[in-house]
């Protein structure tokens, strides 16, 4: 089903856990997305997962334009975290969220 969505090839997918609260309430620490780890170069609005030297974390990537060296800011759904300013280089993007698990 996600290939025909998505056109994802299935031996790039993998489902992870949501760490901590910082995407609630969009996502939860019960939720699962699938991601594409092929897919690594977001376009601004897209969830992506990114390793940011410490952990694992899953954020909204938006591409700050006309700026060099290139800059991303990335924001959470919850709040009470302050979106980040980064330059592209510094956080490393290890997928893109395609779809979402949800345990009832």
């Amino acid at each position: 089903m996600l290939r025909q969505e998505t056109g994802a090839n299935p031996g790039n997918l993998r489902i992870v856990r949501v760490p901590g609260d910082a995407m609630e309430p969009l996502l939860s620490e019960d939720d699962r997305p699938v991601i594409d780890t092929a897919r690594r170069n977001p376009t601004t609005g897209e969830l992506c997962v990114l390793w940011d030297g410490n952990e694992l974390a899953v954020r909204r990537v938006e591409i700050v334009h006309g700026t060099e060296p290139a800059q991303w800011r990335l924001t959470t759904a919850n709040p009470n975290y302050a979106p980040i300013k980064c330059l592209a280089g510094d956080t490393r993007i290890v997928a893109t969220v395609l779809w979402i698990f949800r345990r009832p």
